[in-house]
């Protein structure tokens, strides 16, 4: 993921195949052909023929070149945008107790590894074919939306045509595109200076909020991080849903560690961290549980 890579488009211009009513005679220096016997006139046609068609993929070469695509016209045929074609690494977890949950601990070992910050995962409105329709995601940047690639599991239909036989089982898979990995812009690293630890000891306390299904738990954990300088990690722990709860919600449960740099931290400062973090989610539509 370290290197550069380069791609270029080359046009290439190949001649029309002369196809025309002619006499071949054989020489002791190969096969010499005589056109003579089509008229002028045809031969000159064929030629300007030739020319224009020459002219025209030059014209079409060189707007690739400057970055124009689309599909066009040219003299009677049409010319097709190419599909986008990029690098891409799919892992299969075919084991008897692989799922899309041993798939994303795969995922988040990879983004460990790769130093990658703030990855979120989103629901895939269009899955691909070979992907589960519900047991499918999308893997975003959170700074910069771009998709990184896909986790969850393999649709079952797709996977007993893929090894017939294979019985009623779970696949995991992850996919990911190499090419956006490989562009930081689009994959934000974590930086690479460390917090400096506190001499001083945290404080730690648990918070559960009952949230709408469509408020993402990261999404949650970020703004909740973020609403304060004194909190050092908050960290999801647990999701619990039941039919005590309200219709179209679930309850999730954080752990929220705070500290300072410069002094222990009182009860009265703590609690109002926690107070601070309960506004914070009240105004995304969670309430304390």
């Amino acid at each position: 993921l370290g290197g550069q890579h380069t791609r270029c488009g080359v046009a290439v211009w190949i001649e029309p195949e002369q196809r025309m009513s002619r006499r071949r005679t054989g020489t002791a220096a190969g096969t010499a052909v005589r056109t003579h016997d089509v008229p002028l006139a045809q031969q000159r046609d064929r030629r300007r023929t030739g020319a224009n068609l020459k002219r025209a993929h030059e014209t079409r070469a060189a707007a690739i070149a400057a970055g124009a695509g689309g599909d066009e016209d040219v003299d009677g045929g049409v010319e097709l945008a190419l599909p986008r074609e990029n690098e891409r690494l799919t892992v299969l977890l075919g084991r008897s107790e692989d799922s899309a949950v041993t798939a994303v601990a795969l995922w988040a070992t990879v983004a460990v590894r790769l130093g990658l910050d703030e990855v979120v995962i989103r629901t895939d409105p269009t899955p691909t074919t070979f992907m589960h329709p519900t047991r499918a995601a999308l893997l975003v940047d959170r700074a910069s939306s771009a998709v990184l690639g896909r986790v969850g599991e393999i649709d079952a239909k797709f996977l007993h045509t893929l090894v017939p036989g294979v019985g009623a089982r779970r696949a995991g898979v992850l996919d990911l595109d190499l090419d956006v990995l490989n562009d930081w812009s689009l994959a934000t690293r974590r930086s690479d200076f460390a917090s400096v630890p506190s001499r001083f000891p945290s404080a730690l306390f648990d918070l559960a909020f009952v949230t709408p299904e469509g408020l993402h738990a990261q999404d949650l954990a970020f703004v909740l991080r973020a609403s304060d300088e004194l909190i050092e990690d908050v960290r999801l722990f647990d999701v619990y849903h039941d039919d005590g709860l309200p219709a179209g919600t679930r309850s999730l449960a954080y752990a929220v560690r705070v500290s300072s740099l410069e002094r222990t931290l009182s009860e009265s400062e703590v609690g109002e961290i926690r107070e601070n973090l309960i506004a914070t989610a009240s105004a995304l539509g969670a309430t304390l549980r």
